[in-house]
């Protein structure tokens, strides 16, 4: 970012129809009235400083802000265009006033700006700013006090707005709940409502699951009847009614399917996870109750899901806990040699054992033949071996023959999908990777580890643990611990150099107890400068102590 000029980022996904700009709307169309033919301008922003709305008196004032783009659909966050009224009260989350010199940038010092953040109210979280633009030669000391009023005037537009909606939504539910015992849900933008039923019904997974099938149907506006899949297996009908044409709000009862366990009243209990496994989660059991039962059955199976989900440990484990007296026979296609072609093709001559296909995806065409004749010949009627094989990606070509081995794909879901799972599963692999019975995290830093995505799942998280284990000799692993990676949600793999300036930032976030100001003198940058590494890195500021 320049100060001699202005490189101001333009997005094409402006919600021009959303809820403030619905709330603001009326207000917005008086100030343009009030401010005909003066030199003075009213922007409307969305929370990440993207300009939503502009009305403008002179013409002058008119083409003086397009030629420094503060105009609709460019964003004026302080990390683009530095210290101006948009960005700076978007960061500070209070009123800013920026006149001439103190803009950041050299265009925009003709300009006095006076922005204030409008709050919604019934989160409280900043749902965009109201700022009021002028020359700098035609300021007036009221500007701001101009913004503030116009800024709570949309707040207050904002809670009619939510009343209405919520109020209907509330109707609707309370009338559908005396008129039936099944499980009944109401979910908003901003509200979810469940009855006792849905609650004893459904698990927190069930019930997200939900919410995301039935915002689906809201934006394509149907209200007809579908069935859903619980996590435990079990289906229901689910009957939705949308209350909002423009909004979602809908009340969604779910009709038990006679035939369930879940209509019976039976109710599932957690069963505990395979051996050395963590987590109890309801995805977890789900998939570890369909390997069982393919075990039992002799019937082999193929698991699916993404790279470092632990699909080759899931099946390990259902071999132990149901034979745990043999062993299992395991084939990685990546590093497969002599030595472990002779040992499966001696498994699949036996009786009893499993035999292990890992990485299956990443199998040559020879190979492929080779493990073709071996499953050939494990296959005969009178064998009792148990297969399983993990790939990681479904569309791979010329894996069709092999796949014909397998009943059925069950997919391993990634850790993001069970991040219930995580304590238990840090918990396990810290003691293994420290030989000590004690060693455990505080909440600080699961509370860290929880809000990262893990791309790498369970793998990477494995590594991040090693890494921390090899480091100290900490009975109790504290966020202070934890490398600078856990501190940031990356959507593309970094350069080395970038990852050391990734941890650069985080260090000084860290050791200024979370402090963008502080933290960016410290390393030598500009605040602007940190707030953008920390959107790019996508860095979460590490918890003050």
């Amino acid at each position: 970012m320049s100060c001699d000029s202005l490189e101001v980022p333009y997005r094409d996904d402006v919600d021009a129809d959303g809820s403030l700009v619905s709330a603001a709307g009326p207000l917005m169309s008086g100030l343009e009235d009030q401010i005909a033919d003066q030199p003075v301008a009213v922007v409307l922003t969305d929370p990440r400083g993207c300009i939503l709305d502009r009305r403008v008196g002179k013409a002058d004032l008119r083409h003086h802000l397009d030629s420094v783009y503060l105009a609709p659909g460019f964003t004026y966050a302080e990390q683009f265009v530095g210290t101006n009224g948009i960005g700076t009260a978007l960061e500070a989350r209070q009123p800013a006033h920026i006149h001439e010199q103190e803009h950041f940038t050299g265009p925009l010092i003709e300009l006095t700006c006076a922005g204030v953040p409008v709050l919604d109210p019934l989160t409280g979280s900043v749902a965009g700013v109201v700022d009021i633009t002028c020359f700098a030669k035609d300021a007036n000391p009221l500007l701001l006090s101009m913004a503030t009023g116009a800024a709570q005037n949309i707040q207050t537009a904002l809670l009619h707005q939510h009343r209405g909606h919520d109020i209907h939504l509330l109707q609707e539910y309370l009338r559908i709940t005396r008129r039936c015992q099944d499980a009944v849900l109401a979910v908003s933008d901003d509200v979810l409502m469940v009855n006792d039923q849905a609650r004893a019904d459904l698990s927190t997974q069930d019930q997200n699951l939900l919410v995301e099938r039935l915002r689906e149907r809201s934006a394509r506006r149907s209200d007809s009847p579908f069935e859903i899949e619980l996590l435990d297996g079990q289906r229901c009908r689910v009957h939705a009614k949308n209350l909002d044409d423009q909004n979602f709000a809908t009340v969604a009862r779910l009709q038990r399917n006679a035939q369930s366990a879940l209509a019976s009243g039976a109710v599932s209990r957690p069963s505990p996870p395979p051996p050395g496994i963590g987590g109890s989660s309801t995805a977890l059991q789900k998939c570890a109750r369909a390997l069982h039962e393919h075990y039992r059955n002799n019937a082999w199976a193929l698991l699916g899901g993404e790279a470092g989900t632990g699909k080759s440990a899931l099946a390990r484990a259902i071999h132990r806990s149901n034979n745990p007296s043999q062993q299992v026979h395991a084939l990685d296609m990546r590093t497969v040699n002599t030595a472990d072609w002779k040992a499966a093709e001696d498994t699949a001559t036996q009786d009893s054992g499993s035999l292990l296909v890992v990485h299956l995806d990443d199998a040559g065409p020879s190979d492929r033949e080779r493990l073709r004749h071996i499953l050939t010949e494990a296959a005969t009627e009178d064998r009792r071996i148990w297969v399983a094989a993990t790939r990681s990606h479904p569309t791979t070509h010329g894996f069709d023959d092999i796949a014909n081995f397998f009943t059925q794909t069950i997919e391993v879901p990634p850790l993001r999908h069970r991040i219930d799972d995580l304590d238990e599963i840090a918990a396990l692999l810290l003691r293994r990777a420290t030989k000590r019975a004690g060693a455990n995290f505080t909440t600080d830093a699961l509370h860290v580890l929880k809000r990262r995505s893990w791309p790498g799942n369970v793998a990477e998280l494995a590594d991040v643990i090693g890494s921390v284990a090899r480091k100290t000799n900490d009975q109790l692993i504290t966020a202070e611990h934890l490398p600078a990676q856990c501190f940031s949600q990356n959507r593309r793999v970094l350069t080395p150099l970038e990852s050391m300036e990734r941890d650069a930032v985080v260090a000084s976030l860290t050791e200024h107890g979370g402090n963008r100001s502080r933290a960016a003198r410290a390393i030598g940058i500009s605040r602007a400068t940190i707030y953008r590494k920390i959107n790019d890195y996508g860095i979460a500021i590490p918890p003050q102590p």
